[in-house]
């Protein structure tokens, strides 16, 4: 059985079980002392660690400790400017195995879903960029409505939950007037979508940097600072902008498997992002459609309280 199938259905300690029996995984110290492995073993995406690094951070916040971990160079220049950690680069992800002294986080995660780490206050990462007062400002939304894998969408076709066509996903902005900045990595048809936004709002701009992939994350940090709130399908997204504070709108397919938190959070209350506002789709087709309104309803609240931040 899929321990991460498991997760995602709120069986936490049959989970954790199987998954600790995994070499790349196993660790039976319950101390969150480091230093660790940020990422999930075997997988070479990133976005993960920014999850497990959310949960040490309030870990060292309660403790005043400085902890060590080794993680991806995009998530050590996120995680740089904070004094809760001392990062170290680590390229080869998907061939990482516990050597050196360096943990899984395993630890982590039992502490987080089976033990008592998630009653401890959310911590944003810390960085130096500040956030800019909401006088006098329009709303400023971020966007990614496709989740990438090296140049390509992952999974083209909708039903999986990585990708929704820009003519859709444009649906939840259209009630919007503000500034709305892509964070979408590119891929193959992005001018046509781009063409799409741009026609449809006066103030549409580009991240500087939109490279999911890249080492250094310091401008998409600061571009993510100063949203009011992102709208996305895109994990990595998530987990960059949640792990500042920044509030997120995920729309996320119903799916188990290695995106459990989603679901974890979501129907099992373990709350790892509190600015994260989660839509699951529901088994309809197209899986957005339900959670695309519920979605769009959201957003306008928040452009409203916006407004009227902005006139008192």
């Amino acid at each position: 059985m899929d321990p991460f199938q498991l997760l995602a259905e709120g069986s936490f300690e049959r989970g954790l079980e199987l998954l600790n029996r995994c070499s790349s995984w196993q660790d039976f110290d319950e101390s969150l002392d480091g230093p660790f492995f940020l990422g999930f073993p075997g997988k070479s995406g990133w976005g993960e660690a920014l999850l497990l690094a959310s949960l040490l951070k309030r870990h060292a916040d309660h403790t005043s400790k400085r902890i060590c971990v080794h993680a991806a160079p995009a998530v050590c220049s996120i995680l740089q400017q904070d004094s809760a950690f001392r990062p170290c680069s680590l390229d080869e992800l998907d061939a990482w195995r516990p050597s050196g002294g360096v943990r899984s986080p395993m630890a982590i995660l039992r502490e987080a879903l089976s033990g008592n780490l998630l009653e401890l206050p959310f911590k944003s990462i810390e960085n130096k960029v500040g956030r800019n007062s909401v006088g006098g400002r329009p709303f400023r939304v971020g966007i990614a409505w496709s989740s990438v894998e090296g140049q390509d969408p992952q999974d083209r076709k909708p039903i999986l939950g990585k990708f929704l066509p820009i003519k859709d996903f444009i649906e939840i902005l259209e009630n919007i007037e503000g500034e709305v900045v892509s964070f979408q990595r590119s891929y193959p048809d992005i001018e046509r979508d781009y063409s799409v936004l741009r026609e449809r709002f006066d103030c549409f701009q580009i991240a500087p940097t939109q490279d999911g992939s890249g080492d250094d994350q310091t401008e998409v940090v600061k571009e993510m600072t100063n949203l009011d709130c992102l709208v996305t399908i895109s994990t990595t997204t998530t987990h960059i902008a949640a792990c500042l504070g920044v509030p997120v709108i995920l729309l996320a397919a119903d799916r188990g498997g290695r995106q459990w938190f989603w679901r974890a959070q979501q129907e099992h209350r373990k709350l790892v992002y509190p600015t994260v506002e989660i839509f699951l789709g529901d088994g309809s087709k197209p899986w957005w459609r339900k959670c695309a309104n519920r979605a769009r309803a959201s957003l306008e609240n928040r452009v409203a309280r916006h407004l009227i931040g902005r006139s008192s």
